[in-house]
């Protein structure tokens, strides 16, 4: 399909300027892949077609989802970029209140930004109200959104259940294939994870963040050396410094009973944190896996203190029995779920 013929699917509000929408098709695809160099391509080229297009309702839907899932995903810290995120997110509220994708970039930011489970709930609620069922493949991706929250609240049939929509909206998106994987990876259901994630592979082979979810699984099955060649993998496409990709690889090393070697490496991470933000989230999983509890919740308690977004997935299956399954039982991990409002399973 032409780009041309894609604006003309979109049931979105777009813009009349070719150049912007040009810069907007090009922002998103650099977002797509998940890794920090990309979002921060995507982000600049999102901002130019906005200063094209002030009213440009997608370029400002991309650049809620720049700032909202990159502290997720621990590009740069919740407290950087709050304000702009919600300004983008009363900017689509002024815009666009009659759109669904606003309110489920509301509902995201409520999710992850502020830990308001009920405002989120409301929100992804209103937005699937408005779509009545009336999806396009463009929807794919943000009904993603949806299945990451069902998850954090431990819906998981009604999670798979949109997981399955958004691949039957858009079947070729590495990116909507490895979403569904990850909820798969939440549930704690590995086994699956990996034939859903591979699929995202043979959709594209050069998918970086997949290889991290396979590196992910076959961690938490045991199978140590499967593990470090899909990290292998990924480095080998982005062997520049990746805080989620080196501190989840030491967490690997240290389970695998290399914890000398990877004391050493985390305190030289820990001299690099000037120059590249360690969310406090990963520093914790490394103390964990070590059996370090004390360093562990030190920094769990600094993750909360910074409301670091991805705490949010504290209390699914893939955090208490495998991410922090050393301390999960503690009564100190069982209260900051409480303090964080998460449904107990």
């Amino acid at each position: 399909m032409s780009t041309e013929d894609e604006r003309k699917n979109l049931q979105q509000p777009i813009t009349s300027n070719n150049e912007a929408w040009i810069l907007f098709m090009k922002g998103r695809h650099f977002m797509s892949d998940l890794t920090s160099e990309g979002f921060m391509q995507g982000r600049t080229l999102l901002d130019q077609a906005v200063a094209l297009d002030p009213d440009f309702v997608l370029a400002h839907i991309g650049l809620a989802e720049y700032y909202i899932m990159g502290a997720t995903n621990a590009i740069f810290p919740r407290s950087e970029i709050y304000l702009q995120a919600r300004k983008e997110i009363e900017t689509l509220q002024r815009l666009a209140p009659d759109l669904p994708q606003t309110w489920i970039w509301t509902a995201t930011f409520n999710q992850w930004l502020e830990w308001d489970w009920k405002a989120a709930d409301n929100n992804f609620t209103r937005a699937m109200n408005m779509y009545s069922g009336s999806f396009n493949s463009t929807d794919a991706s943000e009904l993603g959104n949806y299945s990451w929250f069902l998850s954090i609240m431990n819906r998981y049939d009604k999670a798979f259940e949109i997981d399955k929509k958004a691949l039957e909206l858009d079947p070729t998106s590495p990116l909507v294939t490895m979403s569904t994987g990850y909820s798969l990876i939440l549930a704690g259901r590995y086994d699956e994870a990996i034939i859903q994630i591979k699929k995202a592979l043979e959709l594209d082979r050069n998918y970086y963040f997949a290889y991290l979810e396979l590196a992910w699984c076959y961690c938490a099955k045991g199978l140590y050396e499967e593990s470090f060649k899909m990290y292998e993998s990924a480095h080998k496409l982005k062997p520049e410094f990746d805080a989620v990709k080196e501190l989840t690889w030491l967490k690997t090393l240290a389970l695998s009973g290399q914890k000398v070697e990877v004391r050493t490496k985390l305190n030289e991470y820990l001299l690099l944190q000037d120059k590249h933000y360690i969310g406090p989230d990963l520093i914790a999983l490394v103390y964990s896996a070590l059996n370090e509890k004390e360093n562990a919740f030190k920094w769990l308690v600094k993750g909360y203190e910074d409301r670091t977004p991805i705490l949010g997935l504290l209390n699914t299956h893939y955090n208490k029995g495998y991410v922090f399954k050393n301390i999960s039982s503690d009564a100190r991990y069982i209260e900051l779920v409480k303090r964080m409002k998460l449904p107990d399973n």
